[in-house]
């Protein structure tokens, strides 16, 4: 069962996910994914932090190089 503190954590992480603000999601998660490891909804979100992040590779083409490099 989530505890009311986790349960204020996964709602305030929730809208920080819906502004695809995930650095603010990951800071509001990890306090109560320390004290509670194991409940569904705290890993839940997080996991969707870990999608959301993705692998932060950014493309660009610079003009002395036909092929895209990245960065």
């Amino acid at each position: 069962m989530t505890s009311p503190a986790a349960r204020a954590a996964c709602t305030a992480a929730l809208r920080a996910l819906e502004r695809r603000d995930v650095a603010h999601a990951e800071g509001i998660l990890a306090a109560p994914l320390a004290a509670e490891p194991d409940d569904p909804n705290l890993l839940y979100l997080w996991g969707n932090c870990a999608l959301l992040r993705g692998d932060r590779k950014s493309t660009r083409l610079n003009s002395s190089h036909t092929v895209i490099s990245y960065a």
